[in-house]
């Protein structure tokens, strides 16, 4: 997300690049409406990171 009004600042860090998706992951994302916001919970018994 980003502001257009607004710079932001980047750390001056190289940072790898994936060369594709994961097999399989530990962890799933959910996106919240109302009040809005990303959720990241653990895929065995969905506890909230």
């Amino acid at each position: 997300m980003r502001d257009p009004a607004r710079p932001r600042y980047e750390v001056p860090l190289d940072t790898p690049r994936p060369s594709g998706r994961a097999a399989s992951t530990l962890y799933g994302l959910r996106v919240n409406q109302d009040p809005f916001g990303l959720v990241v919970c653990r895929q065995r018994g969905g506890t909230v990171l």
